[in-house]
């Protein structure tokens, strides 16, 4: 509102005005390792003012400012108290301070006099919780390394799902560094959360858990977090971070949300499941030209294919159905299923067993026409080729549909990809554009609508097929 923009205009100018009268001669700069910073005002005389961690500033407190502004001999284990009480409401805390004498040796000094306790509280965006379980079902386990205190930081991270159990572990940096390189990779499942941590904390928590095979995405946005970032399998830095935070980064957050780094995540796994959907889908149609390119001249004394037509398949699939399977959209269901390793192979058993169980099932459909005698269906040898051709062309795109759906719906989540069934319908068409007017040069010959409807009927015989496959690899 109106009223709110001229309240921030006058707090601007009131802050001017105070830096204006209160000059800075002398400054030290606040680093993740002293966790305070100060400053000198050459109007002051040589009071040094400070602010910093409220146990790095109590420490060396020895008075206090009363209401009446009188200094008085300070109570640390009041202030204790009533700094573990905001911090076990996920408050951020900072404590300020004045010492008659200034240092610029980046020491605090010991005579500080208490001034003031600041309790702050960024609230936990909304969905944070419920995608940080979300990554924890699949396998991605959400470490928060924090400069707060151990007590803020551990509220926090029971308000966002980050410790879950009793079982989880929260400890500081010092605890941390205290701990053997074999403890820690003990521990290493457990450990959710490490408060007023450094540079160094979080470097050699990268470096450790890379040691134990895991893949680590770090995010950050300060200076201090740079070497991690940099070493990190990929480093996440917010769009607000510090220059130096961007360029040790891979990736920038320019939403600065924390819901950016799962979709990351989701998208990531999509681009994989669909690099094994299009190997599931390419692989058996090669495996199956291999197979009946040596069965054929040895069972039945004649090709299968010509090296045109095998060359003609090659290209149509390889090109258009890379874009059709590249195009398919991220599923949520991806983010449920367990995490498979930085070092796992792309084709996994599972992988294999489909590839392997698809070109038995292309082997097979391919045995019901000679086994059945329908190629009497299809009387001449161009007729018979064609016949051929269009039957592994037309049934590699039924098993398109198949490996897709990842189930029984073999027809689901079209819309959301409307390439695929582009490509589907124009392979097809294409196919029988190609068997009617291919002629000798292709080796081909045109088929009846009798001789279609066969081949369209033998082509549907692989979704059964993969419906046994789904069966047996869900069990």
């Amino acid at each position: 509102s109106l009223r709110q923009r001229q309240i921030h205009l006058h707090e601007y100018h009131r802050v001017s005005e105070i830096q204006s009268a209160m000059p800075v001669s002398s400054r030290i700069v606040f680093n993740s390792t002293n966790k305070f910073s100060g400053a000198l005002s050459s109007v002051d005389g040589n009071r040094g003012y400070y602010i910093g961690a409220p146990e790095v500033i109590l420490s060396h407190a020895k008075f206090y400012i009363d209401a009446d502004g009188q200094i008085q001999k300070i109570n640390k284990t009041k202030i204790n108290n009533l700094i573990s009480s905001n911090a076990r409401r996920a408050m951020r805390l900072v404590a300020t301070a004045f010492s008659p004498s200034w240092h610029d040796d980046n020491v605090l000094p010991d005579d500080l006099v208490f001034v003031s306790l600041v309790a702050m509280r960024d609230n936990v965006r909304d969905g944070v919780s419920d995608v940080i379980g979300t990554m924890n079902k699949s396998g991605v386990q959400v470490m928060m390394i924090t400069g707060d205190n151990l007590e803020t930081a551990h509220a926090i991270a029971v308000d966002c799902g980050i410790i879950t159990s009793d079982s989880d572990i929260a400890i500081t940096s010092g605890e941390f560094d205290a701990m053997s390189d074999s403890a820690v990779r003990k521990s290493l499942h457990k450990i959710k959360v490490i408060a007023r941590a450094t540079p160094n904390t979080k470097l050699r928590l990268v470096r450790l858990a890379q040691s134990m095979n895991l893949c680590i995405g770090m995010c950050g946005d300060g200076t201090n977090d740079a070497p991690a970032l940099k070493g990190a399998d990929v480093g996440f830095a917010m769009g607000d971070g510090t220059d130096v935070c961007k360029e040790a980064s891979d990736i920038i957050i320019t939403d600065n949300n924390f819901l950016s780094i799962a979709n990351c995540v989701l998208l990531g796994r999509t681009f994989v499941h669909n690099v094994i959907n299009f190997l599931k889908f390419q692989l058996p149609i090669n495996f199956t030209l291999v197979i009946l390119s040596i069965v054929f001249p040895i069972a039945f004394g004649l090709d299968a294919f010509t090296a045109v037509q095998i060359l003609l398949i090659n290209i149509v699939m390889d090109s258009l159905n890379s874009l059709a399977f590249g195009g398919e959209p991220p599923r949520q269901q991806y983010l449920s299923e367990p995490s498979q390793g930085k070092t796992a192979p792309l084709l996994s058993r599972r992988t294999i067993f489909d590839i392997a169980w698809t070109t038995f099932g292309f082997c097979c459909v391919f045995g019901v026409l000679e086994l059945f005698n329908l190629h009497n269906v299809f009387a001449g040898a161009g007729v018979y080729m064609s016949a051929r051709f269009a039957l592994l062309v037309i049934m590699s795109v039924v098993n398109g549909f198949c490996v897709r759906a990842h189930g029984f719906k073999i027809f689901s989540g079209l819309r959301s990809n409307p390439m695929f069934l582009t490509v589907a319908v124009g392979i097809v068409a294409c196919t029988m554009f190609t068997v009617t007017f291919g002629g000798s040069v292709l080796q081909l010959a045109p088929l009846s609508f009798a001789q279609w409807s066969v081949l369209f009927g033998l082509s549907l015989l692989i979704i059964p097929i993969n419906f046994v496959r789904y069966i047996i690899t869900r069990k």
